[in-house]
């Protein structure tokens, strides 16, 4: 390239650059430009969204003390405290007023001034729109009953280190104006007391924790406390609800009790090794849930931790199902104008009426294993020693309804407690309904219903009604059914 060709090449690249830089200029301006009006903008937002929140910063909650209902005598006067959250709202002020001047005035300082004898309602309300409030009902009276006497309940108390019990006050005469107390303890060092009379031991000796009347009468009760040496769990003895084979979807109560006797903490908890055996909840309410062996576990609540294990079976075929109270059961009665309840862990049936009284009691769902437990057994008392008649029915028809329709051809056992017992051999007599339907006896059988039925019971002998169910059972065989209730 040529001298002169080269100079116009390089005027021209100058140029070019030149002007790539000035857009390049202008374009950082525009950023800056742009950069700062949004800066503007956000601070501007949020400015007035401060203003907006700080506007609305509302009273939520109201309260007042004291509370309750609180007697004032006639020309007195007392001062209610308020306080409110959050501590810090845009509009504090509140509003006092009294639902009846007449007897109790209140100023807008929360001041209260009894008028006349007579029952008034202060009330205290905010003023930001948010209408919260809280109130207090005065009791106006013309003369002040005072404290005669203090019962403190219990007088002696023993408790362990840092275990916590509670006195119980009783005012004398029951109508005292002024039930409030203080309370104290002599040494604090063994035990302390607060403001509700809740008693903690802190170390072992003795202490007496007093209670004070403040209405003026200088009536004092007392409480001698002792802080003794714990005695821990040694043994957890099952009476009942343990020991014996189950069956699926049973409940039973686990009654159990502690050695020594004396012990400190008489409680335990439950709990299940295989939950998908039986559940069980802390107070011992088990649950069987699926076939299968597993351990039943007592932990005793004082620091020792005494566990013992116990061994659960759930079979095929086997029934232990008994009645105990605030637990629900399955049965029901299918007779019309009958009822069922359960109370001292007994099903109690009450017939209906009419010439002839009937109650029968049904329990839906029932697999039974005749093949394992063929002795179907139920305990209960018959309505008559004689006259009516008790027939073992299912969904598909009585038990050896082809003999006699069914009617009265469960045996008869009696317990050594004098309670009669009724047995069906399905083992035997394996026969349903007028066709002789029968079941598997090598398999598992689940009846949608199986029921005892408890029928034709004149009246005019006077039945008796409502009548005490305890327990549906299958055993292997009838010795071990005789074992049973002769224990």
């Amino acid at each position: 390239m040529d001298m002169p060709g080269r100079k116009a090449f390089q005027r021209k690249y100058s140029d070019m650059k030149r002007l790539k830089s000035n857009k390049k200029s202008k374009l950082l301006q525009l950023v800056a430009v742009a950069t700062l009006l949004l800066g503007v903008i956000l601070a501007c937002s949020k400015k007035e969204w401060n203003q907006i929140a700080e506007e609305h910063v509302l009273v939520n909650t109201v309260s007042i003390t004291p509370n309750g209902t609180i007697p004032l005598l006639i020309g007195r006067d007392t001062t209610l405290e308020l306080s409110y959250q959050p501590s810090e709202v845009t509009n504090d002020k509140l509003i006092w007023y009294s639902s009846d001047e007449s007897v109790a005035t209140v100023d807008q300082s929360g001041k209260v001034t009894a008028v006349a004898v007579g029952t008034a309602t202060i009330t205290v309300e905010s003023t930001d729109g948010g209408l919260r409030r809280a109130t207090a009902l005065f009791d106006v009276i013309d003369q002040i009953i005072y404290t005669e006497a203090l019962i403190l309940e219990p007088a002696e108390l023993e408790i362990f280190e840092e275990m916590r019990a509670t006195v119980a006050v009783t005012f004398a005469p029951e109508n005292t104006t002024y039930k409030h107390l203080r309370w104290s303890t002599d040494n604090p060092e063994v035990a302390t007391v607060d403001h509700q009379g809740n008693v903690t031991g802190v170390s072992l000796g003795t202490a007496t924790i007093t209670a004070h009347a403040l209405d003026g009468s200088a009536v004092v009760g007392t409480v001698a406390v002792a802080v003794v040496e714990p005695i821990y769990i040694e043994d957890v003895i099952v009476v009942s609800g343990l020991g014996e084979v189950f069956g699926p979807g049973e409940k039973h109560l686990i009654d159990f009790s502690v050695l020594p006797v004396e012990a400190s903490a008489q409680f335990v908890t439950w709990s299940s090794a295989d939950e998908s055996v039986v559940t069980v909840t802390d107070e011992g309410l088990i649950t069987t849930v699926g076939y299968g062996e597993t351990q039943v576990i007592a932990t005793s609540t004082d620091d020792a931790g005494f566990t013992k294990s116990f061994t659960v079976k759930v079979e095929e075929g086997k029934v232990n199902d008994h009645f105990y109270n605030g637990v629900a059961h399955s049965w029901v009665t299918p007779t019309n104008g009958a009822s069922l309840n359960v109370q001292n862990n007994i099903l109690w049936v009450t017939m209906n009426t009419g010439t002839n009284r009937r109650g029968d009691f049904r329990r839906p769902n029932t697999t039974l294993h005749i093949g394992n437990y063929p002795i179907v057994a139920f305990k209960f008392t018959r309505p008559l020693p004689s006259a009516g008649n008790i027939f073992l029915d299912t969904n598909l028809g009585r038990w050896r309804q082809t003999t006699g329709n069914g009617n009265n051809q469960m045996t008869i056992l009696t317990g050594s407690d004098g309670i009669q017992v009724f047995y069906a051999d399905m083992g035997a007599y394996n026969t349903y309904g007028t066709t002789g339907a029968t079941i598997s006896e090598t398999q598992a059988h689940t009846f949608s219903q199986i029921a005892v039925g408890v029928a034709d019971f004149p009246t005019a002998q006077n039945p008796l009604s409502p009548f005490p169910v305890y327990w549906m059972k299958t055993f292997k065989t009838v010795a071990e059914l005789e074992a049973y209730i002769n224990q």
